[in-house]
């Protein structure tokens, strides 16, 4: 038996273990033990559903480290998860260490998926740099959310500070790094250093106040939160594939209701500082982001069909653009130009019967036209083997 069948039935049999054990406990009752049965045996199908996927991402060549990464990240939560389900409650450790460990199993899925995307990132062009920036953030982020647990758990608020100001300064880390990995997609330009200024400016106004505080004038926070968040949303929908005309236009209208957003909640922002009263600017904020975020949503549709319809053509599709082959008749050694379909030689009139049809990765079906190596650029799959 091979292991993908092994952790196949594994995954299968703890699933009904897990489904016989939930209905009786739920029909008639269950103690402490039935129901530590049955979240072991939920933790474990979960654990072998996400091990297969990630060993299945590790024998892609662009998705190697990503899945070598899942992997053990599913061995951690899993160990995590069964130790909280049985021990918790023994005298083995005491119940700041408990408590830790159930911090690291609820944040660690959330910074390790990142760190996993970050790993695929840097393998594809134009968007190195950003899983970079993407993967030291996870990084940084897991090991401040871990200092925050411990700091929470073990009362150290006398050496390390209060343990909220590490959790507010962990998230934040996570939401302005997001937007600097989402200004840093696609090629570098100059003009994107603006943004990533902003989002660190942003990123210190909101340390200060976490862990010093008295700032009142929200005025120039805004202003560098919304500078960014603009850079971040106009880089994504300006790498989205767009054709002419009508979709051109949207692409233009929503990044103007982009920008009229952010005007609008800076507004609020100063009016807020000075008079106290935001009622019609938060109107206009409210509105112009809701058309902005279902702009988004269109643009992103949009692209989905571009670029499925550019990655691929129809049998049909392909027989109109290519309408002729150059050959050499295998009898008579003539060289000659014939339709496709059904035709014959001018010569010595050997019929043919000409299909052409381009070639699609067997995985994820990208166009593979011109491809320059053995491996698909879009999801890695192995689509051939070089002659030696």
């Amino acid at each position: 038996m091979s292991t993908r069948q092994w952790i196949i039935r594994t995954l299968l049999a703890t699933l009904a273990i897990a489904a016989i054990g939930g209905a009786i406990g739920i029909l008639f009752g269950g103690d402490k033990l039935t129901w530590q049965i049955i979240g072991s045996a939920v933790t474990v199908s979960m654990g072998c559903l996400f091990y297969q996927i990630s060993s299945g991402l590790s024998r892609v060549d662009n998705f190697h480290r990503t899945g070598l990464l899942g992997m053990g990240l599913t061995g951690i939560e899993f160990l995590l998860c069964l130790l909280l389900i049985w021990f918790v409650d023994a005298d083995f450790f005491e119940n700041d260490f408990w408590e830790v460990c159930g911090y690291m199993s609820l944040t660690l899925p959330i910074t390790g998926l990142l760190a996993m995307l970050a790993l695929y990132l840097q393998r594809k062009e134009g968007v190195k740099l950003a899983g970079h920036i993407l993967l030291a953030v996870s990084c940084i982020t897991q090991l401040l959310l871990l200092l925050a647990a411990i700091n929470d758990s073990f009362r150290l608020r006398s050496t390390l500070g209060s343990y909220s100001d590490w959790w507010e300064t962990s998230w934040a880390l996570l939401g302005y790094g997001l937007l600097a990995v989402l200004i840093l997609a696609g090629r570098f330009r100059p003009h994107k250093l603006v943004g990533l200024i902003a989002t660190l400016t942003s990123y210190l106004f909101l340390l200060i106040e976490i862990w010093i505080g008295g700032g009142k004038d929200p005025t120039w926070f805004a202003l560098a939160t919304i500078i960014s968040i603009l850079y971040a949303h106009g880089n994504v929908i300006w790498l989205l594939t767009m054709k002419g005309g009508g979709q051109a236009i949207t692409r233009m209208v929503v990044q103007g209701m982009a920008v009229a957003t952010g005007l609008f909640v800076q507004l609020a922002a100063m009016d807020i500082f000075s008079k106290g009263s935001v009622d019609g600017l938060a109107r206009l904020s409210g509105a112009c982001a809701f058309m902005t975020i279902c702009g988004t949503f269109a643009l992103l549709v949009i692209h989905g069909a571009n670029r499925r319809r550019t990655q691929r053509r129809t049998r049909e599709e392909s027989e109109l653009v290519y309408r002729e082959l150059s050959l050499t008749c295998p009898h008579c050694q003539t060289q000659q130009t014939l339709p496709i379909g059904e035709s014959h030689c001018r010569v010595c009139h050997m019929a043919f019967q000409i299909k052409l049809f381009e070639p699609h990765c067997p995985q994820c079906d990208y166009l593979l036209i011109n491809a320059a190596s053995d491996t698909c650029p879009e999801c890695g799959y192995v689509v051939r083997v070089s002659a030696k």
